[in-house]
């Protein structure tokens, strides 16, 4: 038990020592996090239909942002547009 303890215990004085890091960005941060804490349940509703038919996530890619370099001689678009409807909201 000493053992485990030894070499666990650099870990957790650091985490100990991030909490007050933690309580002040939470703190300073209050209605991201009221807002986030009220839509989880939906969220996690919505993430469970999404992995409900098997051991993947059936989803859909509305937008993406990034740059891409484009080889030389490369004349075609590199943008993606979002077209379909559930991508309009």
């Amino acid at each position: 038990m000493s053992g485990l303890l030894r070499s666990g215990r650099p870990a957790l004085r650091r985490s100990i020592a991030a909490l007050g890091a933690l309580s002040a960005n939470l703190a300073n941060n209050g209605p991201t996090v009221e807002r986030a804490l009220r839509t989880l349940p939906r969220k996690l509703d919505r993430i469970g239909r999404l992995a409900s038919y098997g051991s993947w996530l059936n989803s859909y890619l509305c937008s993406i942002t990034g740059r891409i370099p484009v080889p030389v001689g490369y004349y075609g678009g590199v943008g993606v547009q979002p077209v379909e409807a559930r991508c309009q909201s």
